[in-house]
């Protein structure tokens, strides 16, 4: 009996430990803008859905891609589970090449969210290479945040 009641607790723990992302996840409700080299991003989370617009070379007008996902958060690490991705680009230029594999290349994404003064967020990617970028965001990052 003692084991089945030490079973029945660690489930429950493990499922609490596995809950936490997605219900902290569906308390987002921000948005931010960055503007970078060749690239313009506008991203939204509400109710733990995700939306991305990267526009590569807007001074060109070469058109945008666009990136629909699940928003799961815990300690700071970020995932996107991606349920959509649309390529609306006009040309191929170097920065729509990196857009277009950056929405192509699997079916998650996974960032670190560092919230610092005034509003400022430090995004970390090390895929597909190491990538840092501190953007103004408005909002709430999490449920628990």
């Amino acid at each position: 009996m003692k084991k089945i009641n030490l079973l029945l607790i660690i489930s429950i723990l493990m499922g609490v430990i596995l809950a936490y992302p997605i219900i902290n996840g569906m308390g987002c409700d921000f948005n931010y803008e960055y503007q970078g080299h060749n690239h313009e991003e506008f991203a939204s989370c509400k109710l733990g859905r995700y939306t991305l617009l990267d526009y590569p070379d807007p001074s060109i007008g070469n058109g945008y891609t666009l990136l629909k996902g699940w928003y799961f958060t815990a300690f700071g690490n970020v995932v996107i589970w991606i349920s959509s991705h649309q390529d609306h680009t006009k040309r191929m230029t170097p920065a729509a090449i990196i857009s277009i594999n950056d929405i192509n290349r699997r079916f998650w994404h996974q960032m670190s969210f560092t919230p610092l003064k005034d509003h400022r967020l430090a995004v970390y990617s090390d895929r597909p290479e190491n990538n840092l970028r501190v953007m103004k965001y408005h909002g709430r990052l999490s449920l628990f945040n």
